[in-house]
């Protein structure tokens, strides 16, 4: 009996030392931007996991299982050349949502992301962060870079919206 509980014991050690050197070698992109608009304005805009309509690049969203707004909803995003991405939302607190891709023809794979919305004295910051590894074959800075800039074509958006500050 004892002998099977120090097998399970190592068993469990070498997986989470497997979990844990994958997730250190995880590529991420953090961007920021400052929006002249109170966060509840902004937020109403971009904290619908049901709605990407503010990005330019999205021509629908559509929420395919679950509701918005809650863990497990799924939505699929219609992109300008008529790509897919399928996304789930992983949690929404007080503004920020977390989801990750579950298809995309993006560059990465094991994407998960937080999208934040504070305030910054009179004005907002919204926080676009996520954490991924490049798709086989990628080189690291384009998978980086495809990701940036997804963040900085949908922050410009806002900025045309609400008004932005220099960064």
């Amino acid at each position: 009996m004892k002998a099977i509980k120090i097998k399970i014991l190592m068993a469990a050690v070498a997986l989470t030392t497997t979990c844990l050197m994958a997730n250190a070698y995880a590529l991420s992109v953090t961007e920021t931007t400052t929006l002249m608009a109170p966060p509840a304005k902004v937020w109403t805009t971009i904290g619908n996991f049901g709605s990407l309509d503010w990005h330019p690049a999205v021509v629908k969203t559509e929420i395919t299982k679950g509701t918005a707004g809650h863990a497990g909803a799924v939505r699929k995003i219609t992109l300008q050349d008529g790509s897919l991405i399928i996304e789930e939302q992983l949690s929404q607190q007080d503004h920020a949502l977390t989801y990750r891709i579950v298809d995309s023809p993006l560059p990465v794979t094991g994407y998960e992301s937080e999208l934040k919305v504070e305030v910054d004295g009179d004005h907002t910051k919204v926080t676009w962060s996520s954490s991924f590894d490049a798709k086989e074959g990628v080189k690291d800075e384009d998978a980086k870079g495809s990701i940036a800039g997804v963040y900085t074509g949908g922050f410009e958006a806002l900025k045309k919206q609400f008004g932005g500050t220099a960064q």
